[in-house]
């Protein structure tokens, strides 16, 4: 222990539990001494060879700790700033409470055992951060990379055989600063959970999680990259009351977003908002449902939809073409639902549920790729619904049976000229709510199975000549509503 500074000038050899403190505690932080190593340190017996070191106002410099061939068993360290230039390795415990600057590219390693990894403060330079740390967890207290020209150049943590659990308290870089170029965090054997408590996570490269479960804690999470993917694998995602999430790989260019396990909000009646956006990429996700908001997915390169989404009264907003990967149904409980463009069917089960929320569907349903089955409040459910054409010239859009509406759906436009399906009912409330608004030739076709509008009047707009044709094994035709025209109609 010591006011003054300490400097090694050669390689150091830890022999038992050392300690050396240069915080002149009780005194000014002016007398605070710097401790400075300025080549390696290492174990004398790879047995129980540990060192604190505790600077205060003094700063530490580091260079090796440990190595792989000689760890110590464990490596604490506090300070008012720390620069590392190599690598720590340890058996055990890493406790460093400093704002930790990397001279160089640094991995820090607590081994395969159940060593924790602890940086209780910031973390910055332009350099690699590779953690380890076997079945120990991992906790980064501080901002990453979040000062101007100081992101680190990757960040990679339990990117091996580790199962750690691996929390990041504060951010990676801020709204307006990127604070690393790749991120890698987890991998396929990571049994724990990776944590977000901060609210931004900026990145110039691409951004790869990988855990059996994920929780966000922090504010409004919002994850960017520029231009690059971002990935949530293996696990779902549990969000706190206060967690609206967004996940941004640019509005106008390429970076696409895989959510692999399904997102929950918490059960306390608080909803929080989705929002996906990877400009021109693509958006994959497994469906989400608890304390549910508003849902907003964009890309241009496609949505695929492998899971059911279900909102607490919140929206639906899909905005590009949309691959339905497994049996889905899209509940709102009041919630609008709109799809600014094409369904493409891939032979899956499709149900919308939306109550009193309006559904739009902008383009084409199965048109390269039908549906095994689509309903659209079936049951029950009084929004309107607007729908574009079902199949084509060429594709029959739904293979199975399909129900459109129910008896107190308010308003059902078919604004399409093409609706080539399996047995279909189009149903609305009685009365002229079954409209047929496309202004021209307006087909319906079936492979010798029944058509049926049931309760409300088919009602065609100026030029909607309807077409029905069942085909030559019987399908049946039932218009119990009539049907209406506006110019003198073709029927």
């Amino acid at each position: 222990s010591s006011a003054g500074d300490v400097t090694f000038n050669d390689k150091v050899i830890i022999d038992g539990a050392v300690s050396i403190d240069t915080d002149n505690t009780g005194n000014t932080t002016a007398t605070d001494g710097i401790i400075k190593f300025t080549t390696s340190i290492q174990s004398e017996t790879n047995d129980t060879d540990s060192l604190t070191l505790t600077s205060g106002a003094g700063t530490i410099t580091l260079v090796e700790v440990g190595g792989s061939s000689k760890p110590l068993t464990s490596f604490v360290a506090t300070s008012n700033a720390l620069t590392i230039s190599n690598d720590i390795t340890t058996t055990g415990l890493i406790d460093i409470n400093a704002p930790i600057t990397l001279g160089a590219d640094v991995a820090l390693s607590s081994g395969t055992g159940a060593g924790d990894i602890e940086l209780g403060s910031t973390v910055i330079g332009p350099h690699n951060l590779n953690i380890s740390s076997g079945s120990g967890a991992v906790t980064i207290t501080g901002d990453i990379g979040a000062v101007s020209s100081n992101a680190l150049t990757t960040l990679i943590i339990n990117y091996g055989s580790e199962t750690g659990n691996v929390t990041l308290t504060g951010n990676i870089g801020s709204d307006s600063l990127t604070g690393a170029g790749q991120v890698v965090i987890g991998n396929n054997g990571l049994t724990g959970t990776i944590t977000f408590g901060g609210t931004d996570y900026n990145t110039t490269g691409s951004q790869s999680y990988i855990a059996d479960a994920y929780s966000m804690t922090g504010a409004n999470p919002d994850f960017n990259t520029d231009n690059d993917n971002i990935s949530f694998e293996d696990g779902g995602i549990t969000l706190a009351t206060t967690s609206n999430l967004e996940v941004n790989t640019g509005s106008t260019t390429v970076g696409n977003i895989n959510i692999e396990g399904a997102i929950a909000g918490t059960s306390d009646g608080t909803n929080t908002t989705i929002k996906l956006e990877a400009g021109t990429g693509s958006v994959s996700l497994a469906g989400m449902s608890t304390d549910i908001g508003n849902v907003t997915l964009d890309g241009s390169g496609g949505i695929t939809l492998n899971g059911s989404i279900t909102t607490s009264g919140g929206n639906i907003d899909i905005d590009d073409p949309t691959t339905i990967g497994g049996a889905v149904v899209l509940t709102t409980a009041g919630g609008t639902v709109d799809f600014a463009s094409t369904i493409i069917g891939n032979s899956q089960h499709f149900d919308i549920n939306s109550g009193s929320g309006a559904v739009s569907i902008g383009g084409t349903i199965g048109g390269n790729s039908p549906l095994a089955s689509l309903d659209i409040n079936k049951t029950s459910g009084s929004g309107a619904i607007t729908l574009n054409d079902i199949g084509d010239s060429n594709t029959q859009g739904v293979t199975g049976t399909s129900n459109i509406g129910n008896a107190t759906t308010t308003t059902l436009t078919l604004a399409g000229t093409t609706y080539k399906t399996d047995e279909v009912t189009y149903t609305t409330k009685a009365g002229e709510n079954i409209d047929l608004t496309a202004e021209a030739d307006t087909t319906f076709t079936t492979s010798d199975d029944d058509i049926t509008f049931g309760t409300g009047t088919v009602d065609m707009a100026d030029g909607s000549n309807l077409i029905i044709n069942t085909g030559t094994g019987g399908g049946a035709i039932e218009l119990p509503g009539g049907v209406m025209g506006t110019s003198s109609e073709n029927i």
